[in-house]
């Protein structure tokens, strides 16, 4: 039986790299908009641009493969903070997503990371994602620093046979997902 890992924090105030350790993959799908205007009433940030650079901050410290995802408004502002902070870009895919579209950017920050490229399957669904993951050289440790309750990543690192960690701020989210989770595997998550 896999151990999978949720904890209930702000990803923004986490040193994501101390708690967790180094991880073979970051795969996150991050509440861009709804966590910003959150954190925005709040007065914990200035602006979306901010709320960005601090999220990208806590991933330059791991060597991992990173997969984010995001909407298109968000694309112009993060690429061009990935850029600043010396990231590699090696695949930035359009997903088509109900009536729009979204994007997948695949890359790293340091570490010789050489296997490249890595195709999106042509499936559907988190099938694709799976399949696309299984690609990596390494994927027993997967980082959802934004778990939230539909908890995809952690069902993808099940079904890989991978550990995941997740990290989500909503107690009752974790609540949520951790009685589905159950439903599903039969098992508990701590």
């Amino acid at each position: 039986m896999i151990e999978h890992k949720i904890i209930n924090a702000d990803t923004l105030e986490t040193n994501l790299f101390q708690t967790f350790g180094n991880v073979d993959i970051i795969y996150t799908d991050p509440p861009w908009n709804d966590y910003w205007v959150n954190r925005f009433t709040k007065g914990k940030h200035k602006s979306f641009l901010e709320m960005i650079e601090k999220f990208i901050t806590q991933l330059q410290d791991f060597s991992s493969i990173l997969y984010i995802e995001m909407g298109k408004s968000n694309i112009d502002n993060f690429l061009r903070i990935m850029k600043v902070r010396g990231a590699i870009t090696l695949n930035l895919w359009t997903l088509p997503y109900k009536k729009s579209y979204s994007f997948l950017w695949r890359g790293y920050f340091k570490g010789q990371y050489i296997k490249f490229p890595v195709e999106l399957p042509k499936l559907r669904g988190d099938n694709k994602f799976i399949e696309l993951l299984k690609q990596e050289q390494n994927h027993s440790t997967i980082l959802d620093p934004f778990i939230g309750v539909d908890g995809r990543t952690l069902f993808m690192a099940e079904k890989l046979g991978a550990k995941c960690y997740g990290v989500e701020f909503s107690l009752l989210k974790i609540e949520k997902l951790k009685a589905k989770y159950e439903k599903i595997t039969g098992s508990q998550l701590r």
